[in-house]
């Protein structure tokens, strides 16, 4: 996290954190059902992670922004390396930012998937979805409603 960043201070504090991890997501339209007399809604997978934050010391924030560095350039053409940087460059970089770990104690799942609406309904956001190149929440909304 850059260093700047006002949360940075919030984490150096100690108290609980929440990170969210987001999965697929998208606005359901009443326009694609048959009977349009309901509101519109936005349906999505996520996922709740709280826990304790743990500040690195900077051989700590350094292993892990070259761990990362290295796993988003995997695969790529023309890699680009920590190692590119002259040293004090990368020291200069690395007192930028914020290394940090959070110990999970608890994960909350959230999912709205147009459950409790009428199965013609999920069936007809399953089906534009689907078009629409939203596999992956239809999949989730087919999962969900037991509709597989």
């Amino acid at each position: 996290m850059a260093r700047a960043n006002e949360h940075g201070e919030l984490l150096s504090a100690g108290g609980e954190s929440l990170v969210i991890f987001t999965g697929p997501h998208a606005y359901i339209s009443p326009s694609w059902y048959a009977d349009r007399a309901t509101a519109p809604t936005w349906d999505y997978v996520a996922i709740h992670c709280y826990g304790r934050t743990r500040i690195h010391n900077p051989e700590e924030a350094e292993r892990n922004v070259r761990r990362l560095v290295d796993a988003m350039e995997a695969g790529g053409p023309n890699r680009w390396s920590m190692n590119d940087l002259p040293y004090p460059e990368i020291q200069a970089m690395l007192r930028n930012i914020i290394s940090f770990e959070i110990s999970v104690s608890r994960i909350e799942a959230k999912f709205k998937l147009n459950q409790g609406e009428k199965p013609d309904r999920t069936a007809a956001a399953i089906q534009v979805l689907e078009g629409s190149g939203q596999s992956e929440l239809a999949d989730y909304m087919k999962r969900y409603n037991d509709l597989l």
